[in-house]
């Protein structure tokens, strides 16, 4: 429609009448309709108009004298032009452009359900129907009330594990980037109910022939009988199944059970879990994994920390228990059986008799039975391992840098090896690459000595590794080498398996490995990593104090300009399913664009491809000559390092230089042969280190007493 204003008063200009076209609204959204409004002088009779909009400056082909919102948009830009034919001449005129502005969004409607509910066992879900009429992307942030005061909480739901009784309400926020509005909810009474009665931990010993109570991934079976094993108690068990991961859980909440916060919060409670596990194979050969776990979570998802058991580790059932204190903030349990298929395509993880409870105790401060050790090789990450006499009280690390400890991890994943041996492994993430931490570890009111480590460099940094391997049972040896290997000050220490003379004595653990990685507090200060070997293999122990990534048993990383696939010689070389075979790994990683732009490919493990020192009467890891050395040579690895035969060598064969660097305090291997005529031998324990510098590696090996006995030197290829 149009709006005339008849200016009566108004004096015309000398050189005629003059027309004005404006749009109306001056400031339209996505829902309003655009009208022309005109001006004329005097007294003039005007006849219908001729109208030509334009859109972003372009002629728009609708003549009408409105602008429904269908032709409209945010963003655009409309103008008019108007010929009007007066009773003695044509008037012409133009607008000023208007732009179309945001349209705010709408809420259709904000529902709070259930209206009624009980603490602790009912969720509270906050449901919106919301829109844009300009369809843009809308964000939806939700504020929570507690008996009309704000309840920390930010999603759409108030899980059950922290509902208490009381009046809920939820007011939303809808924005679609420019505009916000808000909604309130109705309201919903929590009331608190009766605690739940019977065992935290539903259908434990799968006594009702399946998976009731729990939830399944993977491809996980309840049997009665295999032919390799029958059930521990009862007359069924969980089984693995085949070709993939198994995974059990249950969620316990802990309000539903009667379990308030302040008793939880005050460090009062503890979770004590059992269960029987299994694998196949005998005690330590390489083989899948089964472990039982509880998360705690804070009731909205988030892991606040973990208890786990040691692994099976046999193919005998086996009792695995674990305790810990419940820390503070836990409002839910998940209780979690992890069986990792590590084989051929049957996953022999078998869990029998899973229980879980909860008891009365109070915090106690720990002692530190096992200093700080480092064990990573990330530019953005740490993982620090320590262990306490018991499991009574929350760990945690403090750190930060310039001495600042400000900053402070909880989330530790806790294993349980005895009841006075608890190992605590921290996982700091979202770190600076090669930037210096202080830290600490603690627990209750006792912490460690403070103690500094870095990130790992960028690929452009030089970088210095010290290598060995064959400690075993001469520690006294392995402590002169950590002196002399920490007055060089390397970024990282890696030994290639046998860090003890037997993996299962626990006491070894202590007296041959990690007391003497604290010689100078070395472990507190210089990341260690290793290869398996035959002495520490497959067992349990081994995987509750070292923390290698991916499956443990072989992985790959890069330091500086070196890229470093680690393998496993006492697991299969190949012909496993390809997800888990180490000869299709060791390709993957070799043919890798890291890899191939990497300045040195190394590869190591334990026992090497060729020796000419033995005590057993072998030339060498016969299936690593077999399977893996021509794939050394076709992608251009230029050093391989290993360890077992106890003797420093070095040889070169087919552009390959292999070194067994296993001096590391055992007893030496007195008889040498000439299996290999490209491999020398030298009888003496050794450590090697090796200093990467704008594309030129240079390897220099020390004998016991610290005299150089070896040095060579690559340039990149």
């Amino acid at each position: 429609m149009f709006l005339f204003c008849l200016l009566a008063c108004q004096t015309p200009k000398e050189d005629g009448p003059e027309l004005i076209v404006q749009i109306r609204p001056e400031n339209p959204n996505g829902q309003d309709t655009l009208t022309i409004e005109l001006q004329s002088p005097g007294q003039l009779t005007l006849d219908s108009p001729s109208v030509q909009w334009l859109k972003n400056g372009s002629p728009y082909n609708n003549p009408t004298e409105t602008l429904d919102p269908s032709h409209t948009q945010k963003g655009d830009e409309w103008s008019v032009n108007v010929l009007v034919q007066t009773n003695s001449e044509s008037l012409k005129a133009s607008s000023e452009a208007v732009t179309i502005l945001n349209t705010p969004p709408t809420i259709q409607q904000v529902e709070l359900s259930p209206v009624d509910a009980i603490a602790g066992i009912d969720s509270l879900n906050c449901t919106v129907l919301a829109s844009d009429p300009d369809t843009d992307p809308i964000d939806i942030t939700y504020n929570w009330f507690l008996n009309s005061e704000t309840f920390s909480a930010s999603d759409s739901e108030i899980p059950a594990a922290v509902t208490e009784a009381g009046e809920w309400a939820c007011q939303v926020s809808v924005s679609d980037g420019t505009d916000e509005v808000e909604e309130s909810s109705n309201t919903a009474m929590v009331v608190q109910g009766e605690p739940l009665d019977g065992p935290l931990i539903s259908n434990g010993g799968f006594e009702l022939g399946d998976f009731t109570g729990w939830t399944v991934e993977g491809p996980c079976e309840v049997v009665d009988i295999l032919d390799y094993l029958q059930p521990a108690e009862g007359e069924w068990f969980a089984f693995g199944g085949e070709q993939d991961h198994c995974t059990l859980t249950q969620n316990i909440n802990l309000r539903a059970f009667g379990f308030d916060d302040e008793r939880i919060d005050n460090g009062q409670l503890r979770v004590e879990l059992s269960s029987i596990l299994a694998n196949f194979d005998v005690a330590d050969d390489f083989d899948d994994q089964v472990t039982a776990m509880v998360i705690f979570d804070d009731g909205f998802g988030s892991e606040l920390g973990r208890i786990e058991t040691l692994i099976a580790g046999s193919g005998q059932w086996m009792l695995r228990e674990a305790e810990r204190l419940i820390p503070p903030n836990t409002r839910a349990l998940q209780f979690r059986i992890e069986g990792e298929l590590r084989m051929d395509n049957i996953n022999h993880s078998h869990i029998d008799d899973v229980q879980l409870q909860i008891s009365e105790t109070s915090e106690r401060t720990p002692i530190f039975t096992k200093a700080p050790m480092l064990q990573d090789y990330r530019v953005d990450a740490m993982t620090i391992v320590w262990e306490t006499d018991s499991a009574d009280h929350t760990p945690y690390v403090e750190w930060g840098q310039s001495g600042n400890l400000d900053s402070v991890h909880y989330n530790i994943r806790s294993i349980w090896v005895t009841e006075s041996h608890v190992v605590h492994v921290a996982e700091i993430e979202g770190l600076e690459m090669d930037t210096a931490y202080d830290y600490r570890v603690c627990g209750a009111d006792r912490c460690s000595d403070e103690a500094t480590f870095k990130t790992a460099p960028p690929s452009t940094s030089p970088v210095r590794i010290a290598w060995m391997a064959d400690n075993q049972e001469g520690d006294h040896r392995f402590r002169t080498h950590l002196e002399h290997i920490d007055s060089h000050e390397p970024d990282l220490l890696f030994v290639a398996g046998d860090l003890l003379q037997y993996g299962d004595e626990l006491v070894e653990w202590n007296t041959k490995w990690w007391d003497p990685l604290q010689t100078n507090s070395f472990a507190q200060y210089t990341p260690t990593l290793i290869a398996r070997g035959n002495h520490d293999r497959e067992h349990p122990f081994a995987y509750a104090y070292t923390h290698m990534p991916e499956n443990g048993a072989w992985y790959q990383f890069q330091y500086g300009s070196v890229f470093v696939v680690v393998l496993n010689t006492h697991a299969p070389a190949n012909n496993q399913n390809p997800n888990r075979d180490q000869l299709v790994y060791l390709t993957q990683a070799l043919s890798s664009p890291q890899a191939q732009a990497a300045d040195f490919r190394v590869v190591t493990f334990h026992q090497s491809p060729y020796t000419n020192a033995t005590q057993h009467n072998t030339t060498g890891c016969e299936s690593c000559r077999q399977w893996w050395v021509p794939v050394f040579e076709d992608y251009g690895v230029d050093l391989v390092i290993s360890g077992h035969f106890h003797s420093y060598q070095r040889g070169e064969q087919n552009g390959v230089t292999y070194v067994i660097v296993a001096g590391g305090g055992s007893a030496l291997l007195i008889d040498t042969f000439d299996n290999w005529d490209f491999m020398t031998v030298q009888q003496t324990w050794m450590y090697s280190i090796m200093d990467v510098v704008d594309g030129q590696m240079t390897w220099e090996t020390y004998n016991l007493q610290d005299e150089l006995i070896d040095a060579f030197q690559f340039t990149a290829r």
